[in-house]
């Protein structure tokens, strides 16, 4: 929304006439929490140019914003899952052995991958190739604590 001294050049980009720069900014509703927007807001850019690329700037990261919300990644999901546990009262050689399987294991391969990105078949094929090196017990472990 324009400010006093403000004029609206385009979506997102507003001049401040009297101070003689520009002021960019962008939101965008997540979707899963309709009533919080992410929003981002940087002021000083002294060409319309500039005002554009930190314009597209701000545009990823609040994407990734919101992104981050709805789709973890897969470092982020282990350790609330291990939090949340916590907050149960599960026992804590429960939570250990959740920890050690999941961080030791996983985290290494999948760490940076989106939660949504690790399909079934990514799952069978890691356990697959990691079979030979685990006894029986802790492959049906591995295979509970990833489902």
């Amino acid at each position: 929304m324009a400010r006093k001294n403000e004029r609206k050049i385009e979506t997102g980009i507003w001049y401040r006439e009297d101070k003689k720069y520009y002021r960019v900014c962008y939101s965008k509703r997540n979707p899963n929490n309709g009533n919080r927007p992410a929003k981002l807001e940087r002021y000083g850019m002294t060409s319309i140019t500039e005002a554009r690329r930190v314009r597209s700037g701000l545009m990823e990261k609040v994407h990734l914003m919101v992104t981050e919300a709805i789709d973890p990644v897969w470092r982020t999901a282990v350790r609330e899952m291990l939090l949340s546990m916590h907050e149960e009262d599960c026992g804590l050689n429960t939570i250990k052995n959740y920890e050690d399987c999941l961080k030791g294991n996983t985290v290494p391969i999948w760490g940076d991958l989106r939660v949504s990105l690790i399909t079934s078949d990514l799952i069978r094929v890691y356990i697959n190739e990691t079979r030979t090196k685990w006894s029986n017990s802790h492959t049906k472990n591995m295979i509970k604590y990833i489902n």
